[in-house]
């Protein structure tokens, strides 16, 4: 029973990792402007809510996959590796911030600063990419295009993130349950064993106690 509700969450939230990639990819292909050597997209806006929804693995699966991906449909394979290192770490960050460092803010505080944070980690790789690849020239024009695209995702995954309850209270919902009730059985099961344990033992006990009490009568 245990083993299969571990399943039964993990397969949930590998379908839910799945989406999520599938969708950045997508909205960040056919949601862009192009932009210097790039383009400049929204596949953040759902890096952040990933990130937000399924945690620092979840997002940085979403990001990396997802955002590589579409650089790899999109012909801007050159981009592809340093891509799944940049929008991989902008989940992850994400997720490490909104999950556990800011998790006693206001909800929209919370959202904010995780989601700048992250942008931030985006625009500075992207930077350092575009200085590898191309050098200063194009590194600074294209620099002026992360906070545009960091700042229009935020502000729409700020939208859209507090009206999408009913998926986020789905989620958490069927993931409290699973872990409760998965909880619930691991303990069933530890004190199922320390009762049994207990109970061998004072078996043991007693047929010491009958064996030492026999010898006794037997010396008699």
């Amino acid at each position: 029973m245990v083993k299969k509700k571990i399943d039964k969450a993990t397969t949930f939230y590998v379908v839910l990792i799945a989406l999520f990639s599938a969708l950045v990819c997508v909205l960040t292909i056919f949601v862009r402007i192009p932009w210097g050597k790039g383009y400049i997209n929204f596949g953040d806006t759902l890096i952040f809510l990933a990130a937000s929804l399924l945690g620092p693995v979840g997002g940085m699966i979403a990001g990396a996959i997802g955002s590589s991906l579409a650089d790899l449909f999109s012909g801007f394979a050159t981009y592809a590796p340093f891509t799944f290192v940049v929008k991989g770490g902008e989940g992850f960050l994400c997720g490490i911030l909104y999950t556990y460092v800011f998790r006693k803010q206001r909800p929209m505080l919370r959202r904010l600063f995780s989601m700048l944070i992250a942008g931030a980690w985006m625009i500075i790789g992207y930077f350092l990419t575009d200085l590898m690849l191309y050098g200063w020239e194009a590194s600074l024009f294209n620099f002026v295009s992360g906070p545009i695209q960091a700042g229009a995702s935020l502000v729409v995954a700020l939208i859209v993130m507090p009206r999408v309850p009913v998926l986020f209270e789905s989620v958490k919902h069927h993931t409290d349950n699973d872990e409760e009730e998965l909880y619930a059985e691991i303990e069933e099961k530890k004190a199922a064993q320390a009762g049994s344990s207990a109970d061998t033992r004072s078996d043991e006990e007693n047929t010491d106690t009958e064996n030492n009490n026999k010898s006794d009568t037997d010396k008699e």
